[in-house]
This record gives structure tokens, sequence and C-alpha cells, in this order.
């Protein structure tokens, strides 16, 4: 594979893990509402899926930084 494929895949997942943190960042409001609204269950599945967005932002930040371009 040569660099500019590199580059390419490198850049897509850092837009990629970008678009995730925004994910997460708009459901962090939407659980803010669940909470002040007593939705506790409803809550508690938010946050752990705002747990698990933030882990594959890192996830994919951090394979694209061990691509060597």
């Amino acid at each position: 594979m040569n660099i500019e494929n590199l580059k390419v895949i490198q850049t897509d997942l850092e837009r990629t893990a970008s678009d995730l943190e925004g994910v997460w960042l708009n459901l962090s409001g939407h659980l803010q509402y669940l909470q002040h609204s007593y939705q506790i269950r409803d809550a508690a599945d938010v946050s752990l899926q705002i747990e698990k967005l933030q882990a594959s932002a890192e996830d994919l930040r951090d394979v694209a930084q061990r691509l060597d371009c």
C-alpha cells in the first residue's frame, strides 16, 4: 500500500473520530434532559452509549496515529 492511500485512510479515521465525538456531545445534552426528567433508566442507557462512542473515537484516533505516513 502506498503512502497516499495510507494518508487517505488516516484522514478518514480522524474524520470519523471527530464525527463520533460530535454525536456523543449531542447525546450528552440529551442525557442532561433525561436526568432532569427523572428517566433514570434511559439516562443510564444513553450514558453507556456515550462511553462506547468515546472509546470508539479514541480507538480510531489511535489507529490513525499509528499509521506512519
